[in-house]
């Protein structure tokens, strides 16, 4: 017996049939909403408590379920936001590759969600892809004008990763001066990011404004907090960090 699939949800790789059959034969259940529901709690609990790869499975799991409801039963939004959390589940292990066919997946249900093409904006920063990051964040801003916090933040944390500390300083100052509705999360990334890339200017010149910047820092958070965070620092090897900032900016993903 071959289950018809909905026919407006595309296919997602990396989740197979025998995924859905462990699923089933441990938690029981059966292809409708119930048990898609029940995948989602299962991934929200393995996110929450950061076992990021068994979350990855458990979505992708709620994602195939759900093309095997009913037609009726499929929700567009409610399959767009399982793959994003797939996204972000895969994004927090470092896997762009697998991030991005998520989120890109996740905007051919829903096209133009502005906060899945703010997220691709970020993945694909993080793979060096500037000029189409950056469009994605820039639509993504077009649509939803309170993300331009969160494109401040990627922007300037992209020019600080790629060794362009000065831009990076220019981008992050222009967040931290801002005198609009700027979150202290926000606030406190930017300053991070400015506090870093003062402390490794190639000039060696702005040490100074760097440690005023770290003890803004510490004015504005407690120290656990801070680290907490933010981590000691970041650089291409620990980018990651920034998922988390994206979480704390309370970015509708």
């Amino acid at each position: 017996f071959r289950r018809r699939v909905c026919s407006t949800a595309p296919a997602l790789s990396g989740s197979s049939a025998r995924d859905v059959a462990a699923f089933l034969l441990t938690r029981g259940g059966d292809y409708d909403v119930a048990t898609v529901e029940l995948a989602v709690a299962d991934a929200n609990d393995c996110f929450l408590s950061r076992n990021f790869q068994e979350a990855s499975l458990c979505y992708g799991v709620a994602y195939c379920l759900l093309r095997l409801c009913p037609t009726e039963q499929f929700y567009a939004a409610q399959a767009h936001d399982i793959l994003l959390r797939k996204a972000m589940s895969h994004s927090r292990l470092g896997d762009s590759v697998a991030a991005l066919d998520a989120v890109e997946t996740a905007l051919a249900i829903v096209p133009f969600a502005p906060g899945a093409l703010c997220f691709k904006g970020h993945v694909l920063l993080r793979s060096c892809e500037m000029d189409a990051g950056l469009a994605c964040i820039r639509r993504a801003v077009a649509s939803d004008p309170s993300l331009w916090i969160v494109q401040q933040v990627l922007v300037a944390v992209w020019w600080h990763t790629q060794g362009f500390f000065d831009k990076a300083i220019a981008t992050s100052s222009a967040l931290v001066s801002s005198s609009g509705n700027v979150s202290a999360v926000g606030r406190m990334a930017a300053l991070h990011i400015r506090a870093e890339s003062r402390k490794f200017h190639h000039s060696g010149t702005q040490v100074d404004q760097a440690s005023s910047d770290f003890m803004e820092l510490v004015v504005l958070g407690p120290p656990a907090v801070i680290a907490s965070r933010f981590g000691s620092g970041f650089a291409g090897s620990n980018i990651t960090v920034v998922d988390e900032w994206l979480s704390l900016l309370h970015v509708s993903f």
